[in-house]
């Protein structure tokens, strides 16, 4: 059984709990605090919680968790942009204060805040390429969550207990997992809570050493390193508030740090480490000016609040939602106990990850801690460990109870999780910035920001960029955003900055300004899309280009946007099927390419090829219903009413709310004989889309029948 002793607060006590003594099982929480009594001057120290076997099962569970779910390509844009940084450092041997790196706006005054992380990734990727980056990840997370559990045992509190939460922010963070230097930044902070909470029993340069060596780090690693002064401001301001009702005589065991002398001596030396970078003035104020700013939040997704509806399908949902709850809890205790360190650090970061939804990670690292010391120190901790202590294995069934809870979210999460440790993802435009070089055209190119990062580490120096993820120039990005919005736009950008080519991503991949760009480049004369795939399209000046190369690569008939609108003339046929034929050379496995050629096949009346063609597109993409779609009209026209039928149930049975696809299965049980099936269909066609004429037609047909 489990004994309670309470301790009688006294504004003479440092620190107040609940102690659990083992008798006959093992204790929920084991406290380790030193209590102190100055009018005494007796000392007792907390035996220490020792982590058992099944807690470091616990943690290891997690922790290979978060390995798992850290096994995916290199799919951030910006690791390219940040190896380039490190290239161009280490061969030139100075630090860049201009941007070199693009054509529309060299030369403006540019500083890359996060440039020791981009050298430590390319010189990762000269020792174990695409793979080492990913092994760095991987590692980079793992050593953010390994210090959390490390302060959760400094703390005393049993593995077992804090897994559960470990996960949950793993989950609210692990679209965060890409590799970019903010990783370091997770480290960082973790790092830095840990020395403050440890503060009591650090002296001299154990205490003043560490946070600023740390400083110094950060500030050349990742812009963030503001919030290194910024938490220890927090935790000083917060630990001067609790001093102030002790004194009062209120309750004195909020403090974590009873020297605030220490605390300010050290905010003094945080700020002062912060300028120790290549370039100081350019580090603090370059992200503070606000244009820069306004640009952000106005027209980047991860600076836009989570509950942004651009954001409602975000991957941190619902799991962000839970944790936010678990903050407010933590506020909330913080003012019970008058910890004020706690209110206004969680508090702080709370507002930081409503404002813009990148800072729930930091809101993880920062909060984490606090809300498991909290919990352990909550008022109704107690009444837990009674409520358990009724059965002889009391601590055994609460851990059962964790342990389930644990597998849950865990089978939960990764029912529909494919691992796949590739290289790069297939989302970067290789093959289109390849096919540029090759060829040598667009020296001067427009493009979409993440592809000129890529364009940076694998073009540069023998091409710039025209924008990137580094240089958010105020000037350039108002022309960016403009040129997609109208065609006199559009014209003016061109001619401002000589443009010789476009290199946009594929339609699928496509939002309405990339779109509008695709379209006023179909429509004018002077442009010719001479590259497809299945991530990028590539489009040239014609008077930039040899007659002779344009006629070689450029498809003048067939373009995948406008591909159907139109029947072509029966001459113009073969030149289609040709230029797709072409286009799939070069791609193969592009669905889209395939299911046009299907249907210029069936525009040629050769049925037998158009089949093939569409089952290629199958094959590439089954799970995509548009080409079961296809293989049902195409089914239908030729005659093949149980193929038709096959098709249009596929089609259904991935989009059962599809009118278009209910009406036309509707059709094929018509011309099958099959009118009580038909009626069915479009009946439930109407009932979907009660305004859709043809099928209220054919029922009335069929009914009059």
């Amino acid at each position: 059984m489990l004994r309670l002793t309470c301790q009688v607060h006294s504004f003479r006590m440092r620190s107040n709990c609940v102690r659990v003594e083992r008798l006959g099982g093992k204790a929920l929480f084991m406290h380790k605090h030193h209590h102190i009594s100055k009018g005494t001057g007796s000392q007792s120290k907390r035996e220490p919680y020792h982590q058992s076997a099944i807690d470091y099962a616990f943690a290891f569970v997690v922790l290979a968790f978060i390995v798992f779910i850290s096994l995916f390509p290199l799919r951030s844009n910006d690791v390219w942009w940040h190896m380039a940084v490190g290239k161009h450092m280490l061969e030139h041997r100075q630090f860049i204060t201009e941007d070199p790196f693009t054509f529309t706006v060299t030369g403006s005054p540019w500083v890359p805040h996060a440039y020791l992380a981009g050298i430590v990734f390319y010189l990762v990727h000269q020792m174990g390429a695409a793979y080492g980056l990913i092994v760095l990840r991987i590692v980079l997370v793992l050593v953010a969550f390994g210090l959390l559990f490390r302060i959760v045992k400094k703390a005393d509190i049993p593995f077992s207990i804090a897994a559960p939460f470990v996960l949950l922010c793993a989950l609210v963070v692990h679209s965060r997992f890409l590799l970019r230097p903010h990783l370091f930044e997770y480290i960082f902070i973790v790092i830095l809570l840990g020395i403050l909470l440890d503060g009591r029993r650090r002296t001299g340069i154990r205490y003043f050493g560490p946070p600023v060596l740390l400083q110094i780090i950060w500030v050349n690693f990742h812009a963030s390193f503001y919030l290194g002064p910024t938490i220890v401001l927090l935790w000083l301001l917060g630990e001067a508030a609790s001093k102030v009702f002790a004194r009062s005589g209120k309750l004195a065991s909020g403090q974590f740090e009873g020297n605030l002398k220490r605390l300010s001596i050290l905010l003094l030396l945080m700020i002062a480490a912060s300028t120790v970078n290549p370039s100081p003035a350019q580090f603090i104020f370059q992200p503070l000016t606000a244009e820069h700013r306004d640009l952000l939040t106005r027209y980047t997704l991860e600076w836009r609040s989570p509950f942004d509806p651009a954001l409602r399908h975000g991957a941190f949902h619902p799991y962000y939602e839970i944790f936010l709850a678990l903050s407010g809890l933590t506020l909330l205790l913080g003012l019970v106990r008058l910890r004020f360190a706690v209110f206004l650090l969680v508090g702080v970061f709370v507002y930081l990850s409503l404002q813009a939804h990148r800072f729930r990670a930091e809101l993880v690292f920062a909060a984490l801690p606090l809300l498991l010391i909290e919990l352990k120190h909550a008022p109704f901790a107690p009444a837990l460990v009674r409520f358990f202590s009724r059965w002889k294995n009391g601590p055994t069934l609460a851990r059962t109870i964790l342990a389930c809870v644990l597998l849950s979210v865990l089978v939960y999460t990764a029912r529909d999780r494919v691992v796949w440790v590739g290289t790069v993802s297939g989302r970067h435009p290789a093959k289109a910035f390849d096919f540029i070089q090759k060829e040598n055209i667009a020296h001067r190119p427009f493009h979409p920001i993440g592809f000129g990062s890529y364009l940076l580490w694998h073009l540069y120096p023998e091409r710039q960029s025209f924008i990137d993820g580094r240089n958010f120039h105020p000037t350039l990005y108002k022309d960016f955003i403009a040129c997609q919005t109208n065609v006199t736009e559009f014209h003016r950008v061109i001619e401002k900055y000589d443009l010789d080519g476009f290199v946009l991503p594929a339609p699928r991949h496509s939002d309405a300004g990339m779109m509008n760009l695709h379209r006023a480049l179909i429509r004018f004369d002077d442009w010719g899309l001479v590259h497809i795939d299945t991530v990028a399209f590539v489009y040239v000046k014609t008077d930039r280009v040899p007659t002779e190369w344009l006629d070689r690569n450029a498809y003048r008939m067939y373009h995948p946007i406008t591909f159907g609108n139109v029947r072509p003339l029966s001459e113009e046929i073969p030149v289609f099927i040709d230029e797709i034929t072409r286009a799939i050379e070069a791609e193969p496995l592009m669905a889209k390419l395939w299911g046009d050629l299907g249907e210029a096949y069936l525009w040629q009346n050769d049925e037998e090829r158009a089949f093939e063609a569409l089952a290629r597109a199958r094959a590439i993409e089954p799970n995509r219903p548009l080409w079961w779609h296809r293989t049902g009209i195409l089914a239908l026209q030729v005659g093949k009413i149980d193929l038709a039928i096959e098709a249009f149930e596929t089609f259904l049975s991935v989009s059962p709310r599809s009118a278009v696809g209910l009406y036309n299965l509707g059709v094929a049980y018509a011309a099958k004989g099959d009118m009580q099936k038909a009626i069915l269909s479009l009946e439930k066609a109407l009932s979907i889309d009660p305004g859709y004429a043809a099928a209220r037609e054919l029922l009335g047909q069929l009914r009059r029948e």
